[in-house]
Parts: C-alpha cells; sequence; structure tokens
C-alpha cells in the first residue's frame, strides 16, 4: 500500500512520509504542531491495527483520507477496497495510490478537515483463477455428504 502510494505522490510531484501517530507522549496539539512545522498539510490514514485506536490531531489544518474502515469518529473521506467476496484478489499498493489523489486535490483547492460530506471510494479487486465467486452474504457451501447407495434389486 506505501508503495503505490509513494510511487502516486511521486508522480505528482509529492512525497510520502510516514508519521507513528501511536506515540502515547503525543498529545493532539503535539502532533499537529510537530506535523504543521514539518510543512504536513496533508495524507492518509492508513489502516489502524484496532478500530478502538484513536488519531487524535486537529483535523481541520489538514487535507486527509482515511484509508479503510479502521478510523472511527473522524468524518474523513475514505478509499477502501471493495468489501471481501471469496475469490477476490485486493491489490494493495492501487489501494495507496488512489488515497494520493484525493488528498492532492483538496490541497490544490485549499480544502482542508472534514468535508461536510464525506466520499467514498471503493476499488474492485481481481477475480483469481479457480476460485469461485459468492455473493458478500451468501452461506458458504455446505459440505456434500456421499449419496446413500441402494441395495441391488433381487434377482
Amino acid at each position: 500500500m506505501l508503495a503505490g502510494a509513494r510511487a502516486r505522490a511521486l508522480a505528482q510531484g509529492c512525497r510520502i512520509e510516514e508519521i507513528n501517530v501511536r506515540d502515547p507522549a503525543l498529545s493532539s496539539a503535539r502532533l499537529t504542531e510537530i506535523l504543521l512545522r514539518r510543512g504536513v498539510r496533508g495524507g492518509g490514514v492508513a489502516p489502524l491495527h484496532s478500530i478502538r485506536e484513536r488519531v487524535v490531531l486537529d483535523w481541520a489544518q489538514f487535507s486527509a483520507v482515511a484509508i479503510g474502515y479502521s478510523l472511527q469518529g473522524v468524518p474523513l473521506s475514505r478509499v477502501s477496497h471493495h468489501p471481501f467476496i471469496a475469490g477476490i484478489e485486493q491489490d494493495y499498493p492501487q489501494l495507496g495510490a488512489a488515497a494520493v489523489d484525493p488528498v492532492i486535490g483538496m490541497l490544490h483547492r485549499n480544502e482542508a478537515g472534514p468535508p461536510p460530506k464525506p466520499l467514498t471510494l471503493l476499488l474492485d479487486g481481481t477475480g483469481i483463477p479457480g476460485r469461485p465467486l459468492r455473493p458478500l452474504n451468501a452461506p458458504a457451501p455446505a459440505a456434500r455428504s456421499p449419496r446413500p447407495r441402494r441395495a441391488p434389486a433381487p434377482a
């Protein structure tokens, strides 16, 4: 995912820096100050380890998107894979690359903070040869039991 985001950002004259926001010593104000002093005005929030994790920032200062659904409580636009279906391979470099364009667009339009109506961009996956597809909510096929054999008819 990060490689795809870096390549897409570089193609548009930007760069991606990975920043660990999990440091418990960083308050919201301190982390916001560090990012602004470094000239960071936008970014993507990569999937977190748990939906219980929080990224606490002064979001009004940044052009940002969430990648996936793990960032909760912040109404950002997001980029995600289409809901998982058996037999579909997800393209993580493409996911990272797709997250860059909305951020760059927001920066060009001088937009910051959560949007009034967040958008969600869903990326389709690729079918895996030999793996059947089934609807998302369909139950998994039950194992077939062998048919009972009939006794031979008397002669």
